[in-house]
């Protein structure tokens, strides 16, 4: 298994930049959400829902600044993936991942669900971005910090945090503009 996610993690490194490059013109992106799973449902939406970066566009941050001026609360929401589902979206067109994450939650769900399996899957998907972010994006349609995270859709047991998304570099910038705080603890 440790193979098949070293696989995974490599089509999300690839994949990633793909999808992005077919980001509408119309708009400035901020982040990008890829979520994983832990909840029993079939495996065949895991790995649909596995392949799709759900995008958190500037407007939409704008409104989120706008609803509080709490710094934390802010970056709360701006981070929080519940701010992507229902935005725009992207898929990875890869039916490689789309198999590999097939096999990945078939197992995973055979397994009863371990969480030990819930954070190696979050763990690969994570050291993806988490490299993906340490690089210059060289996309005319997304912020200059935009990132790509991951975090666990539907599942309490977890242990990937938003820090392992991102490298440390990032992190600790954003900390000093004072409206990342929740960041370091998500």
């Amino acid at each position: 298994m440790n193979q098949l996610l070293e696989t995974i993690s490599s089509l999300y490194l690839s994949g990633i930049p793909d999808a992005l490059s077919r980001l509408p013109v119309n708009q400035t992106f901020y982040a990008g959400f890829i979520p994983y799973f832990g909840w029993e449902a079939e495996p065949e939406d895991y790995a649909e829902h596995g392949r799709t970066i759900y995008i958190l566009n500037v407007e939409r941050l704008s409104e989120i600044n706008k609803q509080t001026t709490d710094a934390n609360e802010a970056s709360r929401l701006a981070y929080g993936w519940g701010e992507f589902i229902g935005g725009p979206e992207l898929t990875i067109d890869s039916q490689e991942l789309h198999e590999s994450l097939l096999r990945w939650y078939t197992h995973q769900i055979d397994q009863d669900e371990s969480p030990v399996l819930l954070n190696q899957i979050g763990g690969a998907i994570a050291s993806a971005c988490r490299k993906l972010n340490g690089t210059d994006w060289d996309n005319d349609r997304v912020t200059p910090d935009f990132v790509v995270f991951t975090a666990c859709l539907d599942d309490e047991e977890h242990d990937v945090k938003f820090s392992d998304s991102v490298p440390g570099h990032w992190l600790k910038s954003k900390m000093n503009d004072g409206m990342f705080q929740w960041l370091a603890n998500s």
